[in-house]
């Protein structure tokens, strides 16, 4: 990678933003405190969080006033089984009581459903149901330590059962309603629910859908679940489970909070699960809290009463990463049903309705719209809006400058890159740093991000492993059902010792920033030359008429060729112009290592419930191996498309 010099600057603060932004703060502290000098450089800022972790992280407790009891020496302890450690052994904190700390009369929640208004809720409003949820758990027997899930939209009822949970120590974990029985099953039967909310009825794309016998026979097969609570209409079996009206009281008053333990589990998160079981991932109170608090206020720069949305289903750590804005004071945006419905101005017409400040959205879903030529900021004023946060793949250059120049001309463009392993993001925007076209703009405070090359060694301007050299709050207590944390360890400490490895195949500018390739086990390697899918999918993005598409690896003998599948804009439109043209842009503008050998039209692309193109499925069919979790995805049909192609035989 050349000097992002050559690349279009999107956006660059003024002193004056850096010294008011919520990072100025934070970091001025740091200079009177400890006698510092950071110079408005977030790279000096960057580096004393990592060489002082200990000093760091007490800071984010204490200035963005984090509610807890205790002391916070020692900071962490080693723990018996390297690398992990014991985070703040001596503190006790309820993530709950955060989320719910600010003024009754300030608006919590908005719910939004495909673009229409549907609720907005109050925090006082929200302390009430969560107080009602609360006691219905405990008349319920649910105490510390016991899993509640749920089947649920994104809505402010699951919200508040979440927080209800929370305040006891139960540990939630949930899925969306559009979980079919056998992807659904292979989570919660992981983390044997004690209680399980549920709908029966969900919409989406403008129709509604009703999946209440699915949702009786995964209560049926869920071992040691107790209880059932049927949320909303559309039951058609009155005899078994608890109707939500029926079991929460009518007292108003707001819940009590117990305060845990900083490494108490507080969330179960689950993986795609589109090469096996998916693995269950357990969060932590602290961890979770202190690191988005961190995220969204020193990263996002999230203020008290801001307006914030992502869309997101109950099913995607974005959900979490969303609705722990809270804990900052912000208003969230509860977005249900398709981002599409009834079109892509929905989303939008949301944000100026509310105000929104901070924008965030999937980046597959601004690629979509950059391929339809779709211009919004002329047609909807969002004059608070500061911060457009994409996530959930790999953002392009384009898609960049087509979010600066069609969407938010004066926002700054701040992707994020981590996931549900970590419950937040390595790498992320900042108020200090210029954006360049295509780069995220640096690593995260307190994450010692590096990419490493096969001998270990970090390299800068190459592509390499994205990895984390330094333990942080947010990695996970455990895994769920994971004895002696053998796959634990395996997931991301195997590649190089100690060091957590990410598996994202990634790139470090000279300037600090960050591009990511794609996902290591999708990495292509024709003639022993690594790439990552990402820069393919850049260059046929370009191409008229392109759709979407998706760069594997076929085997042949011990060599490799690149297989490129594409939907058209017009089906049946893949013509020998525009093949050539997919390999012309690949050969002038990436490598010819980069040209795929051949190119396939498919009606459809597999992809994870969380959009991301599902790259490892696909592989796995043209190299005539079985994909064993064929029901995680979202369009598991789209699969036969790929079995037995004459032009792979």
């Amino acid at each position: 990678m050349t000097s992002n010099q050559s690349k279009p600057m999107l956006w660059q603060p003024s002193i004056s933003h850096k010294q008011v932004s919520n990072l100025g703060k934070f970091a001025g502290a740091l200079e009177k405190k400890y006698a510092l000098s950071f110079n408005l450089d977030y790279a000096s800022l960057h580096r004393w969080s990592i060489n002082e972790s200990d000093t760091f992280w007490c800071e984010i407790l204490e200035q963005l006033e984090i509610q807890y009891d205790g002391s916070t020496t020692p900071t962490s302890l080693p723990s018996q089984q390297p690398p992990f450690a014991n985070w703040f052994p001596n503190v006790s904190l309820n993530y709950a009581e955060n989320l719910l700390r600010w003024p009754d009369e300030w608006t919590a929640l908005i719910e939004v459903c495909e673009g229409q208004t549907e609720r907005s809720w109050s925090f006082g409003e929200l302390k009430q149901r969560v107080g009602q949820h609360q006691r219905a758990l405990r008349a319920l027997g649910v105490t510390a330590g016991d899993c509640v899930a749920g089947i649920l939209p994104n809505t402010g009822e699951s919200l508040a059962a979440m927080l209800a949970s929370a305040s006891i120590g139960a540990v939630w974990s949930s899925v969306s309603p559009d979980f079919g029985e056998a992807a659904a099953l292979d989570r919660l039967s992981q983390v044997s629910p004690k209680v399980l909310y549920a709908v029966s009825e969900y919409q989406f794309n403008q129709k509604m859908y009703n999946v209440g016998g699915t949702v009786l026979s995964i209560a049926e097969k869920i071992s040691g679940l107790r209880s059932l609570i049927k949320v909303g209409t559309g039951w058609q079996n009155d005899d078994v489970g608890i109707a939500i009206d029926d079991l929460l009281d009518s007292d108003t008053s707001p819940p009590s909070f117990i305060r845990l333990p900083f490494q108490q589990p507080l969330f179960t998160l689950f993986t795609s699960g589109t090469t096996g079981a998916p693995k269950c991932i357990v969060h932590s109170h602290g961890g979770t809290l202190i690191q988005l608090m961190k995220e969204h206020q020193l990263h996002c720069e999230v203020k008290p009463q801001d307006k914030l949305i992502f869309p997101s289903t109950l099913g995607w750590m974005m959900w979490n990463w969303s609705i722990s804005a809270l804990a900052s004071g912000a208003t969230v945006i509860l977005y249900e049903g398709s981002i599409v419905a009834p079109n892509e101005d929905a989303v939008f017409a949301a944000a100026q309705q509310h105000d929104v400040s901070i924008l965030g959205l999937p980046s597959a879903f601004l690629e979509r719209c950059r391929a339809q030529n779709l211009e919004f900021s002329s047609r909807y004023s969002l004059p608070n809006l500061h911060t457009v946060f994409a996530g959930g793949s790999v953002l392009s250059p384009e898609g960049f400058i087509y979010v600066n120049e069609a969407i938010a001309p004066k926002a700054q463009v701040a992707p994020g890159s981590g996931g549900t392993d970590i419950i937040s993001c390595f790498m992320l925007g900042n108020a200090w740093q210029a954006v360049y076209a295509g780069e995220m703009q640096g690593p995260a405070l307190g994450m010692d991000v590096k990419v490493l090359n096969a001998m270990g060694e970090a390299v800068v301007g190459e592509q390499g492993e994205l990895v984390c050299s330094n333990i942080c709050p947010s990695m996970p207590v455990r895994f769920a059902n994971d004895p002696d944390n053998k796959r634990y360890l395996s997931s991301y400490f195997e590649g190089f010792d100690g060091v957590w490895t990410h598996g994202d195949f990634a790139e470090q500018s000279p300037e600090g920033g960050f591009v990511i390739h794609g996902r290591s086990d999708s990495v292509l390697n024709p003639g022993g030359v690594r790439i990552g899918t990402a820069e393919i999918y850049r260059q046929v993005q370009k191409v008229e008429g392109i759709s979407e598409c998706v760069a594997v690896g076929k085997n042949i003998g011990s060599d490799m060729i690149i297989v490129l599948f594409v939907t058209m804009k017009q089906a049946g439109s893949l013509s020998d112009d525009i093949q050539q043209d997919i390999r012309k842009n690949l050969r002038e503008h990436a490598s010819p290592r980069h040209v795929p050998k051949i190119i396939i039209e498919v009606a459809d692309i597999p992809k994870t419930r969380s959009g991301k193109i599902a790259e490892t499925a696909v592989t796995a069919l043209i190299n005539n191996r079985e994909v064993s979790q064929k029901h995680a995805l979202a369009n598991p049909d789209s699969l036969a498309l790929y079995e037995n192609l004459p032009q792979l035989s």
